[in-house]
C-alpha cells in the first residue's frame, strides 16, 4: 500500500515536470522572438531598442532559470527508494529533466555575458562596435534557441509518452 502511494506521488510530480517543460518551451519561444526583434533593431541601427531587447532577454532567462531551480528543491525521499523500480525511475527522470533545463538556460545566459578572456560578448559587440557581425551573432543565437526549443519539445513528448506508459503499467 505504501509503494502504491509513492508511485502516485511521483506520478503527480511528473505532471509538474510536464508543466515545467511546457513553460520552458514557452520561455524559449519568447526568447526566440526577442532575438528576432534584436536582429531587426540591429539592422535598423536602433541601439536603444537593442539594449531593451537584451535586457528583456536577460530577464526572461532569469525567470526561466528560477522556475527550473524551484523544482530542484522539491525532492521526495523514500526509505526504500531502490526497492521500488518505478519510483526510482521517476525520480531519476525528474532529476535528469531538471538538469537538462538548467543547462539550457545556463548556456543561453552565457551567450550574452562577457567572457573572462579577451573575446567580446554579444552585448559588448552590440554596444561598442555596432557592426554587421552583430547581426550574424544574433542570427546564430536565434538558430541556437530554435534548436533548443525543438529539443525541449522533443523532451516534452518523451516525458508524456513515459508517463502514459507508466500509467498503463500501474493500471495492470
Amino acid at each position: 500500500m505504501q509503494h502504491r502511494r509513492w508511485v502516485e506521488q511521483e506520478l503527480e510530480e511528473s505532471v509538474k515536470m510536464l508543466d515545467m517543460c511546457s513553460t520552458s518551451r514557452d520561455n524559449l519561444d519568447t526568447i526566440r522572438d526577442l532575438v528576432q526583434d534584436l536582429e531587426l533593431a540591429n539592422r535598423r541601427g536602433d541601439l536603444e531598442a537593442s539594449k531593451r531587447k537584451l535586457r528583456d532577454y536577460s530577464l526572461i532567462l532569469k525567470k526561466a532559470s528560477r522556475d527550473v531551480k524551484m523544482q530542484q528543491y522539491k525532492k521526495n525521499e523514500y526509505p526504500e527508494r531502490d526497492s521500488l523500480a518505478v519510483v526510482s525511475l521517476l525520480l531519476e527522470t525528474r532529476e535528469i529533466t531538471i538538469s537538462v533545463l538548467q543547462s539550457i538556460f545556463f548556456y543561453l545566459s552565457r551567450q550574452i555575458v562577457s567572457q573572462k578572456s579577451s573575446k567580446w560578448s554579444l552585448v559588448s559587440r552590440l554596444v561598442e562596435k555596432r557592426t554587421i557581425a552583430c547581426n550574424g551573432d544574433a542570427a546564430s543565437l536565434r538558430v541556437n534557441v530554435e534548436e533548443l526549443e525543438n529539443k525541449v519539445e522533443s523532451l516534452l513528448r518523451h516525458l508524456i509518452q513515459f508517463r502514459v506508459s507508466l500509467l498503463n503499467i500501474c493500471s495492470l
